[in-house]
């Protein structure tokens, strides 16, 4: 968390990759939905660099779950900037449950 700043002070040049949660290197390599909240959504330092990042750049997401409160935090930034927020996609399995969330994702 310490070093997520810097990607921010970065000129956009180009693409990067940031890597919010899990390891292969830890104890439990993927973090359940409420260690992912309790340690990442409710953290300041995060969220602020969630915001910044949204409002900057168009983000890919790959491999989460795009929680409401992720989802939530980009429609508020949407609605406070009238719809002009950067894109961003989101990688999910065609699951039953993603196809029925379908439009509220959009």
């Amino acid at each position: 968390l310490n070093r997520l700043g810097t990607i921010l002070a970065q000129p956009p040049d180009g693409s990067f990759f940031v890597k919010l949660h899990g390891s292969i290197s830890g104890e439990r390599p993927v973090l359940t939905t409420a260690d992912y909240d309790r340690r990442y959504l409710k953290t300041p330092n995060l969220m602020a660099f969630l915001t910044a990042l949204m409002l900057r750049y168009h983000i890919v997401f790959v491999g989460c779950s795009l929680t409401d409160e992720v989802v939530n935090l980009r429609r508020n930034l949407a609605l406070h900037f009238d719809t002009s927020i950067p894109k961003a996609y989101g990688l999910l399995p065609e699951t039953e449950s993603n196809r029925d969330r379908k439009d509220w994702l959009a």
